[in-house]
């Protein structure tokens, strides 16, 4: 990754860790407020291509995505550009379907984007209505505040059985289930060990009464969806219930998760260290 980008990348890890939070002790485990991750939590960006595009990496193989699509990313400046601006992608990935469709050679794993940015061939966009959290990448995991911790104390030696399912830029929902390696790394960040066991395209969304409601046209295997229609697009519903619960571990790290139900079931946040993820 170009030198510019670890930059930033280090200086929003300083500045995430320099968040003042409430006095904890090392190994302490505790409740915290849903104002303070909103408060300090950084949201992602989004950008969406005016016209096919070459993407990829500064240096590696490229593929065309389509007019239209949604990346989450950032700009800035830097001297290997054209305009001395470029476009890297950054938070939720792209899906599975539409890399692999592109001819990507891993599409489970992520793609990196570096573009020379101009204005005419992107567009700045509001956070998709089908992202769940406008926060982190939008990878939740099975399991509540019990999960988290063991995950949060343990890392790698942490014996959970957990699948995962994780919402696209462009999209998707993706189903992961846990077929003997674990899907979350020692400190949070997500694995690309894994093809996703199920996908679906997210055609409708709805926010209402504090749940989310996202509707499929067919059925997202492993999670529990429910069957609201036989033909049509919206088929299948999948509800969302964000706890507004997180929690905050402080021992070798700091590193926070939020509590979700999807479909009646637990699951959290990512908890990533060196972000403030989740509401």
């Amino acid at each position: 990754m170009k030198k510019t980008t670890g930059i930033f990348i280090g200086a929003l890890a300083m500045a995430l860790f320099a968040i003042p939070a409430k006095p904890a002790h090392a190994g302490d485990f505790h409740r915290i407020k849903s104002s303070f991750i909103t408060n300090t939590a950084k949201p992602n960006q989004y950008y969406r291509y005016n016209q096919n595009t070459q993407a990829g990496p500064f240096k590696g193989k490229k593929i065309i995505l389509p007019k239209g699509t949604i990346i989450s990313g950032f700009h800035s400046g830097d001297s290997a550009s054209k305009t001395l601006d470029a476009l890297q992608n950054m938070g939720p990935d792209l899906s599975y379907y539409l890399l692999k469709k592109q001819g990507f050679a891993k599409p489970w794993h992520q793609f990196n984007t570096w573009q020379t940015y101009m204005k005419s061939r992107y567009t700045r966009v509001k956070t998709p209505s089908y992202m769940v959290t406008p926060y982190n990448n939008n990878v939740f995991v099975t399991g509540g505040p019990a999960q988290f911790k063991d995950k949060a104390i343990n890392g790698s030696k942490a014996k959970l059985k957990q699948n995962a399912i994780k919402f696209t830029s462009d999209g998707f929902a993706e189903f992961y289930k846990y077929k003997g390696k674990q899907l979350v790394g020692y400190d949070g960040r997500w694995l690309y060990r894994q093809k996703p066991t199920s996908f679906a395209k997210i055609r409708k969304t709805i926010r209402k009464n504090g749940k989310i409601y996202f509707y499929f046209r067919n059925n997202l295997k492993g999670v529990n969806d429910k069957k609201v229609r036989s033909t049509g697009n919206y088929r299948y519903r999948l509800t969302i219930q964000n706890l507004h619960t997180p929690y905050e571990y402080v021992g070798r790290s700091t590193q926070t998760a939020s509590m979700y139900k999807f479909g009646g079931y637990r699951y959290y946040t990512l908890p990533i260290p060196y972000q403030n993820n989740g509401d």
